[in-house]
């Protein structure tokens, strides 16, 4: 699986729930590019850019959104957590738990 298609799958999970927030943050995503990604060894961070025309949440609250999962090859778990910035999403941070290396390929997953 491509490391792409992978931040969809957890991008997905994350606004799985149908609320008004989640729902404004998939429009978001759905238009938004990544513009940098960092590999730091231990995880990685992902930056978006959301056009200036998509929505922002009305009163353009700082939040963040998390989960955590399984990963094979990582003994003690992973999570992530997407960041919003004014109402927009900014970053997804992904990161293992414990000191061990992200793969460097991604195989089977469970996200929860």
């Amino acid at each position: 699986m491509s490391f792409d298609e992978f931040e969809k799958q957890v991008m997905g999970y994350l606004l799985r729930e149908r609320t008004e927030q989640n729902v404004l943050f998939s429009k978001q995503y759905a238009i938004a590019k990544v513009i940098s990604r960092e590999f730091t060894g231990h995880g990685f961070f992902s930056d978006y850019h959301v056009p200036d025309s998509a929505f922002a949440l009305p009163d353009k609250a700082n939040a963040y959104l998390g989960c955590t999962g399984e990963l094979e090859g990582v003994k003690h778990g992973i999570g992530f957590v997407l960041f919003v910035q004014n109402g927009v999403i900014g970053t997804l941070e992904g990161y293992v738990n414990g000191d061990e290396a992200w793969p460097e390929t991604i195989g089977i997953f469970k996200l929860t």
